[in-house]
């Protein structure tokens, strides 16, 4: 009877343990990368929003500069949000915004994507994204995916 007891909490443990790990594993995240390994788990452990800023702790949510006319980057945008499969809620063209749903993999949550365009010049812009989960408090690091994702697909695009 022990054994029995034993073996079923062990997986009850070991399951959801599965799980958290394969999450990790599906977003390929940079651990290594600064503020390091310890302040990312606790971070993707306990917030479920990533959002560019300028001068992150995490390098990868630093606001980016694209040098591409700012209407033509604006509807590369919408392209790279549909290559990803991401549905786009609302947009605003006359501000350059959007929100997109993402649907996660592993177990169908939804997250909200908001993204802004801000023009600098006719040709230099700076993308600020906000990926936001509906549910949780933890992530697991699917947020800073979604953005990683978003600039992986930009790029494709432009060629680089």
């Amino acid at each position: 009877m022990l054994t029995k007891i034993i073996v079923i909490v062990l997986c009850l443990i070991s399951i959801p343990m599965v799980l958290i790990l394969s999450a990790f594993i599906n977003n390929d995240l940079p651990w290594t990368d600064p503020p390091g390994f310890t302040t990312r788990l606790q971070h993707y452990l306990m917030t479920n929003v990533a959002e560019t800023v300028h001068e992150s702790p995490y390098p990868e949510l630093d606001i980016r500069e694209y040098r591409y006319p700012t209407d033509q980057f604006f509807s590369l945008l919408k392209v790279s949000m549909d290559k990803l499969g991401w549905k786009i809620d609302s947009q605003r063209d006359q501000a350059y915004t959007l929100h997109a749903v993402a649907t996660t993999p592993l177990f169908g949550y939804q997250d909200d994507i908001y993204i802004r365009l801000l023009p600098i010049t006719e040709n230099r812009n700076h993308l600020y994204i906000r990926s936001s989960s509906r549910k949780g408090h933890g992530d697991l690091g699917t947020n800073t995916r979604h953005i990683l994702d978003l600039y992986n697909q930009i790029e494709k695009l432009l060629g680089k």
